[in-house]
């Protein structure tokens, strides 16, 4: 019978309410009963009288260990019941402390916020300023430059000028030297022309004089001719 207690004490430690544990305790007691059915037609009257005392000592053994169990089943739950009370107590103190952490970290955080607000703002005022600062050094330094660069400019375009009035006054020079070597090759070359004309007109007299001549000895040839021609019929 102890180890059906045990067996019935560790599935009431394992219940989860009142109502599981009831059943739990009615099917104990039908597992009881069905484990000694009636003996009358396989016992005497004096081994059922025997058996039934011996039951009945039994039943009532372990109605005692159930109620025992059942008082330390109450007990436990009741101290189960305690410490979740404790428990939740104890959680709702947590959750309190833990809202009040919160609320005290978020009141920090913005604090933070703001002064890293007030910081970064005062940063970019310096910054501003500062490149402000830069800018205005940078332009002053580019108008430097600039001025520097146009009168740099200013004085290679004024040598440049005179560079160029330089060659203009050495090209006028060759132009009029050109212009005067060109003036005497064209006189020489007028005279040369001259010179041909010359030379042509007495090559043409010569020439002319000679074709006269030519003609002169032809016509008389045939003037020869015929008159030869005209006596020799006669």
């Amino acid at each position: 019978m102890s180890l059906l207690a045990i067996d019935l004490y560790e599935k009431l430690t394992e219940a989860v309410d009142d109502k599981t544990r009831s059943r739990l305790i009615v099917q104990a007691l039908s597992e009881l009963d069905n484990r000694y059915p009636d003996l009358k037609d396989m016992a005497t009257r004096r081994d059922l009288s025997e058996t039934e005392l011996r039951l009945r000592k039994e039943t009532e053994t372990i109605r005692l260990e159930i109620k025992q169990l059942e008082v330390s089943l109450r007990q436990e739950i009741e101290s189960t019941r305690a410490e979740i009370k404790q428990l939740e107590v104890n959680s709702q103190r947590q959750i309190e402390a833990t809202r009040v952490e919160m609320k005290q970290l978020e009141v920090n955080l913005q604090k933070e916020m703001r002064q890293i607000e007030v910081n970064l703002q005062k940063e970019m005022r310096q910054i501003e300023v500062n490149l402000q600062k830069e800018m205005r050094q940078i332009e002053v330094n580019l108008q430097k430059e600039m001025r520097q660069i146009e009168v740099n400019l200013r004085k290679e375009i004024e040598s440049t000028r005179v560079e160029i009035k330089q060659l203009e006054v050495g090209l006028q020079k060759e132009m009029r030297l050109i212009d005067i070597n060109l003036r005497k090759e064209i006189e020489s070359t007028r005279v040369e022309i001259k010179q041909l004309e010359v030379q042509l007109a007495k090559a043409m007299h010569r020439q002319t004089l000679w074709i006269v001549g030519s003609v002169g000895s032809i016509i008389a040839l045939v003037r020869l001719l015929d008159w030869f021609l005209t006596h020799s019929l006669h």
